[in-house]
């Protein structure tokens, strides 16, 4: 008996061969790349923020703006090469894939 059902002219739900291993690995890739302008948003709303407080304060008119601004500037900048960050990442990742999805 085939689980599967291939024998039975069904189609396999099941990923296989090499396009099922370049789709991990392209979702592989896609996390890092998010993680990156995630973390970078971040990083910068919160230095935006320190340097608030050494000034006037927190007294910002357009303060939805200016985080989505940063967003938005951050998920370009990761969209392109980056910072690297998510090189890194993925490299170290892919590392736990099963041996089948690095090669």
């Amino acid at each position: 008996m085939d689980p599967v059902g291939k024998s039975a002219g069904v189609p396999s739900l099941l990923p296989s061969g090499r396009a099922a291993d370049d789709r991990e690995k392209a979702r592989l890739e896609e996390a890092c790349r998010d993680f990156e302008g995630i973390f970078l948003a971040d990083l910068w709303k919160n230095m935006m923020k320190s340097a608030r407080a050494l000034g006037a304060g927190d007294k910002r008119t357009y303060a939805v703006l200016e985080d989505l601004a940063v967003e938005m500037s951050s998920e370009s900048l990761s969209e392109g090469e980056g910072v690297g960050l998510w090189k890194v990442l993925y490299s170290q990742l892919v590392k736990a894939l099963p041996e089948a999805k690095r090669s």
